[in-house]
C-alpha cells in the first residue's frame, strides 16, 4: 500500500484524538475529560482518508484501547462489553461510509447543508444502533419498551450529537486550512 505524507499525518492525528478522548486510558496525562471522539475519527477517516484500510486501522486501535482499558479494570467499560459490542463496530463502518459521502471539495450552501444533514443523520443512526444494541442485548434490561429505551438514552444523545458534530466540524476546518484535499497527495513510500 502506498501511503502519502498527508494520509499518515491525518491517521496520526485521528489516532491521537482517539487516544486522548477514549476512556480513561491516559489517566492524568489529559488534564480535562473530553467526550469520546472515536465516532468523529471514523467519519473523518471516511471523508479525508477514504481507503478502507484506514477504517480497519482505526477499528483495531479502538478495539485495542477498549481491551487495554478492560484489562486495567475499567468498570465503565466492563458493563459495555456485552453481546451488543458488535453494534458499536458496525456503527464505525456506518460512520466511515457516511464520511465517504461527504463533499469536502465544495463549500457552497447546498453542499454544506447536505454535509450537515448527512453528518447529523449518521451520528443519529450510530447512536440508535449502539444504544439500541446495548439496550436489547446487554442483559441489563428484563423488559423492553420504546419508552424505557428513550428514557435511558435521551439524556446522552444530545451530548453525543453535539460533541461528535463539533469534532467533525473542527476536522473539516483543519482539512480546509491545511489544504489537504483527497486529490493532491505526495507519495511517502512506494
Amino acid at each position: 500500500m502506498k501511503a502519502s505524507t498527508r494520509d499518515i499525518t491525518w491517521l496520526a492525528a485521528l489516532a491521537a484524538l482517539m487516544l486522548a478522548t477514549r476512556g480513561e486510558l491516559l489517566g492524568g496525562l489529559v488534564p480535562v475529560q473530553l467526550h469520546d471522539a472515536s465516532w468523529a475519527a471514523f467519519l473523518l477517516a471516511g471523508a479525508v482518508l477514504r481507503k478502507p484500510v484506514y477504517l480497519v486501522l482505526l477499528g483495531t486501535l479502538a478495539l485495542g484501547l477498549d481491551y487495554t482499558a478492560l484489562c486495567a479494570g475499567s468498570a465503565d467499560l466492563a458493563g459495555c462489553l456485552k453481546p451488543s459490542y458488535p453494534t458499536l463496530m458496525v456503527s464505525w463502518g456506518l460512520l466511515w461510509f457516511a464520511g465517504r459521502l461527504l463533499r469536502t471539495d465544495r463549500w457552497d450552501f447546498a453542499s454544506t447543508s447536505r454535509n450537515a444533514l448527512l453528518t447529523l443523520s449518521a451520528i443519529t443512526a450510530a447512536y440508535v444502533m449502539t444504544s439500541g444494541g446495548f439496550y436489547l442485548w446487554s442483559g441489563f434490561y428484563e423488559t423492553w419498551s420504546f419508552a424505557q429505551f428513550w428514557d435511558m438514552s435521551a439524556p446522552f444523545f444530545l451530548v453525543a450529537l453535539g460533541s461528535t458534530a463539533g469534532y467533525i466540524a473542527l476536522g473539516l476546518l483543519a482539512q480546509q486550512v491545511t489544504g489537504s484535499s483527497v486529490g493532491g497527495r505526495r507519495q511517502l513510500a512506494s
